[in-house]
């Protein structure tokens, strides 16, 4: 049996969605409006040095300070990036800093002031329930956006930056390179999300189809139908000579595939891919393959 698509000009019409309007919403749910006299909130204008008298005053039993993530919000502030989500810094009913003293930091640390909510006045016992939330990745705005394949995306999205601002071989906790900054990077690079579409699945062990979709959008800005020809004989074994780059990499993957528990490290992978590929383009032959600790980082030809 067949079925027959129905023509989209036959479709029945989307309902066009009310223009929202924050009047009208606080117009219609006032009455649903609780009092708190016991509690305050409002938007304020944290400048450094306030932000350094609520920390003195305030932040006297909180979690130990992330480092980077103060150094990524502080990133945020002196550029501009940093928003008026709504998320608040919260004291409790005796004054006490509950959430708020990453962003203190950033502001002391940017030397520029902020707008923010802050809440004043909630329970102590509230500590257990705030900052639990799973935080937003790459990925999740990604998808929002409805770009396909958005995991992926964002891999290749975050070895792209991570590449570009040389720091590949950094700790990925060290790195302080923003998911809006990387968003960014999409909008220089929109192939990527073709690279990744394209991308064939690597096997288990020859790392994620994010970095091989990155690396092979950057050979192909370099030599498109040799790229593509690479990654094949890489990831498919489709064609691939002897005593080629290609073969000595995909035998190098594969040989560490099969020692159990002991994957390369993914900047071994790319160091190595890279150099299979210059040496690809050059026309060079290879046996074996390999980089070694304290070698420099290879560039992509």
């Amino acid at each position: 049996m067949t079925t027959t698509a129905v023509p989209s000009a036959c479709a029945a019409p989307a309902t066009k969605r009310p223009r929202f309007s924050v009047h009208a919403f606080v117009q219609e749910f006032h009455e649903s409006v609780v009092s708190r006299p016991d509690r305050w909130m409002a938007w304020i204008r944290i400048t450094p040095e306030m932000a350094d008298a609520w920390l003195t005053r305030f932040n006297t039993k909180n979690r130990t300070l992330r480092q980077h993530r103060v150094d990524r919000y502080a990133s945020d502030v002196r550029t501009g990036n940093w928003k008026e989500t709504g998320q608040p810094i919260v004291l409790d009913e005796d004054g006490i800093l509950l959430t708020g003293q990453h962003t203190l930091h950033a502001v002391i640390a940017a030397g520029v002031p902020i707008v923010t909510l802050v809440v004043v006045g909630v329970d102590r016992e509230c500590r257990y329930f705030v900052d639990l939330g799973l935080a937003k990745v790459l990925a999740d705005f990604l998808m929002e956006d409805d770009v396909p394949c958005s995991n992926n995306v964002a891999a290749a999205l975050s070895f792209k930056a991570r590449y570009d601002a040389r720091c590949m071989l950094v700790s990925t906790t060290a790195v302080t390179l923003t998911n809006e900054h990387k968003r960014a990077v999409l909008s220089e690079h929109p192939g990527i999300v073709s690279a990744v579409m394209d991308t064939p699945r690597p096997a288990a062990g020859f790392g994620g189809r994010g970095v091989w979709a990155w690396l092979g959008y950057e050979f192909g800005r370099r030599d498109e139908a040799l790229a593509r020809e690479f990654l094949s004989q890489v990831l498919l074994g489709v064609r691939v000579d002897e005593n080629t780059p290609a073969c000595a990499l995909r035998r190098r993957l594969e040989k560490q595939r099969t020692v159990r528990g002991s994957g390369l490290p993914t900047p071994y992978i790319v160091a190595i891919a890279i150099k299979a590929w210059n040496a690809t383009r050059r026309g060079r032959s290879m046996e074996q393959i390999g980089w070694r600790t304290g070698e420099p980082f290879p560039e992509i030809e």
